[in-house]
């Protein structure tokens, strides 16, 4: 049979070692750009770092998600309508 108390203390043991271990109060905090994940600074407003690619390649996936979500927007307007006009034209 399993000795309950002695695995609580392995977790225990684990957790108490996980903890001095690892300090996060040495890592500062920090985001990732979203394009090439070098770290950069936490306050900065847009993910990205300031490369001259990244930033390029951000810009466009940007449009490109607005777009997407305009033809989403549509679509689902343009499937919704006949349904739409059963239900309150009769």
């Amino acid at each position: 049979m399993v000795d309950a108390n002695a695995v609580k203390e392995k977790a225990a043991k684990k957790q108490s070692r996980r903890s001095r271990g690892a300090s996060t109060a040495s890592i500062s905090a920090h985001k990732h750009c979203r394009i090439c994940g070098i770290n950069i600074n936490a306050k900065v407003e847009v993910r990205v770092c300031s490369d001259q690619e990244c930033i390029d390649r951000n810009t466009k996936d940007e449009t490109n998600q607005k777009r997407m979500r305009r033809w989403m927007f549509i679509f689902l307007a343009l499937f919704s309508l006949p349904v739409l006009i059963r239900l309150f034209g009769s």
